[in-house]
């Protein structure tokens, strides 16, 4: 994507869930450096945790597709986004269903107190009562909603910019739109803004 000439390399974003979210955990803290934020939709983040955690009808397949918890520690470890998390640079966004079975809430929970105590952004949305998070009217703030809010607000300013937000310089200030930027998630809809 950094080759393309028709993105932006000041304003790429990931966004993913389940499998996805693990990806995208991968890609902002083993390539931290080309992000401008990141979306994480109920994702694993810590592969010791998810095996030991997973549903017993789950743990024979787990442990053929991931590895076995015990046997392949090592391995897990290494390769769980949780272990490089410091290295998250961009502001993220956190998607959850409270009684997600597949992907517990202790996956995200990890990833949003580490980054806190990092003093990293994050923002964390847990639906109550969800398995998964998708569309559906009994959600307060649906995760398209969330998506929306939190891309206007980290794109809204120069890369970087929410880290430096507190000393106010000029250069944390809106910066304008580059030509031939759409604007489509500013259209106002029957839900609100998109």
């Amino acid at each position: 994507m950094t080759k393309q000439p028709d993105f932006d390399r000041k304003r790429l974003a990931v966004y993913g869930g389940s499998y996805g979210g693990f990806a995208t955990l991968t890609c902002v803290t083993r390539l931290p450096e080309l992000w401008r934020c990141a979306v994480n939709v109920f994702g694993v983040a810590n592969l010791i945790t998810m095996l030991e955690n997973a549903q017993p009808n789950w743990r024979r397949f787990l442990a053929r597709w991931i590895g076995d918890a015990e046997r392949d520690r090592e391995k897990l470890v290494e390769r769980s986004p949780i272990t490089h998390i410091e290295n998250v640079r961009c502001p993220m966004l956190i998607l959850q269903g409270e009684n997600d079975p597949r992907v517990p809430k202790e996956e995200s929970d990890q990833v949003v107190g580490r980054l806190r105590a990092l003093g990293r952004r994050v923002e964390y949305v847990v639906y109550p009562g969800e398995v998964t998070v998708s569309r559906s009217a009994r959600m307060p703030r649906t995760p398209t909603a969330a998506w929306s809010t939190f891309s206007r607000k980290s794109f809204s300013r120069p890369s970087g910019a929410w880290c430096r937000a507190a000393r106010r310089s000029p250069s944390t200030r809106s910066s304008p739109r580059p030509a031939g930027c759409r604007t489509s998630h500013r259209r106002r809809t029957p839900l609100g803004p998109r």
